[in-house]
């Protein structure tokens, strides 16, 4: 993000990519920045005083989110993930059912948070869940122990010569529903400076 201070026309040219001062103008525009304009040419600058975007433009800037990104779902989303343990440990089909956004999108976000190192996705620690389908349109999560998970795989395993559909049945029935494991978030220790930038703007409003 840009700082609230004066920049001279070869800072923005180096900032934002381009030489034009009514492109330099428009990306400040859209990305919500108030602004004053003085001098011209090589000679001109540009007092940041405000933002109106700072959530968006953070996201776009400090975590590499796309510009087509919906930034009032992100938004919802991340209060979530960030301030409600419980909705953080749910697997993203449940999330999806809790928040209205596709389980696809979610897994996109976290792994765009991963990739910008604020958060991974343990390789030690896990969640165990079962799925399974209530009706036509609702599918039921459950946490389960990793014992419970690891007693359906070694029932699937067990049988697996009788042929697959059987295996898979029994696999289901230790604990009616399919297993399912997904990694414990884990916050980077060393991006914490960034991790409560993201915070205060999520409390913003």
């Amino acid at each position: 993000m840009l700082c609230y201070k004066a920049y001279s026309r070869a800072e923005l040219v180096q900032l934002l990519g381009t030489n034009r001062i009514d492109a330099i103008k428009n990306r400040l525009d859209r990305d919500g920045y108030i602004y004053t304009a003085s001098g011209r040419g090589n000679d001109l600058i540009i007092s940041i005083t405000g933002c109106t975007k700072q959530f968006e433009v953070f996201c776009k800037e400090e975590l590499n989110f796309p510009a087509q990104t919906n930034f009032d779902r992100l938004k919802d989303f991340l209060k979530r993930l960030l301030f409600d343990e419980e909705f953080a440990r749910l697997p993203f089909a449940a999330m999806e059912r809790e928040i209205g956004i596709s389980s696809q999108t979610i897994s996109k976000w976290i792994k765009i948070l991963a990739a910008a190192n604020l958060i991974t996705l343990s390789r030690g620690d896990y969640i165990y869940y079962i799925s399974r389908r209530v009706n036509m349109n609702d599918l039921e999560i459950i946490e389960i122990t990793e014992q419970q998970y690891k007693d359906a795989w070694s029932a699937y395993w067990e049988g697996r010569e009788d042929g697959y559909f059987l295996s898979v049945n029994r696999l289901y029935n230790v604990n009616e529903g399919t297993p399912h494991k997904r990694g414990i978030m884990v916050e980077n220790a060393f991006e914490m400076e960034r991790m409560e930038q993201l915070r205060e703007l999520l409390k913003g409003d």
